[in-house]
């Protein structure tokens, strides 16, 4: 298939069984751009390359009926017996047998989103605020609003362990600049 839309993964909708993210035969076929029967093909043309529980995931029987009834915005045809997840490893294995540009653009959008596990960051409560108020009367005090925002919220980085910029935090030598030696 020719790739008319640029490759993105973020309208995926993720699936984990067993807290491990994983993609149904129709996702990859879908994001790597090609018929769900080339995913059936390869994985027929290849099994001896794929081991169950490392690369794919079958289920069958009562696992089946429970992701069905825990998976929500997913069609499945309501007399399939069986379904293939696929793992990380699972997708890698497709994408390189595809071969095409946009399988392993793909793949490795996946690689960076879909299948990491980002540990997500608390949001930083009234009393976090606070205490930053209390920092904006520690960091030194410079005419320019805008440096001294940067100042500030960079302190609140050091101790409170929020990035509110973009940007990394100060390194450990310039702790000086928010705490001077007395």
């Amino acid at each position: 298939m020719e790739n008319i839309y640029p490759a993105t993964v973020a309208d995926l909708n993720r699936i984990e069984w067993n807290n491990e993210p994983v993609l149904t035969s129709a996702q990859l076929a879908e994001k790597y751009q090609c018929l769900p029967t080339h995913i059936k093909q390869n994985f027929n043309n290849n099994r001896d390359r794929f081991i169950e529980g490392k690369h794919f995931i079958k289920l069958v029987g009562e696992d089946l009926r429970t992701f069905k009834r825990e998976v929500e915005n997913f069609d499945l045809a309501p007399n399939a017996n069986s379904l293939y997840l696929w793992t990380k490893r699972g997708a890698a294995r497709h994408s390189k047998m595809l071969g095409t540009d946009v399988a392993w653009e793909v793949f490795e959008l996946l690689e960076d989103t879909y299948f990491n596990k980002a540990v997500e960051k608390e949001v930083p409560t009234i009393n976090d605020f606070e205490r930053g108020k209390e920092l904006a009367k520690i960091v030194p005090f410079t005419k320019d609003a805008f440096k001294q925002d940067k100042l500030i919220c960079k302190a609140a980085n050091l101790i409170l362990g929020y990035n509110f910029l973009d940007e990394p935090s100060p390194k450990p030598q310039q702790l000086n600049l928010f705490f001077p030696a007395e």
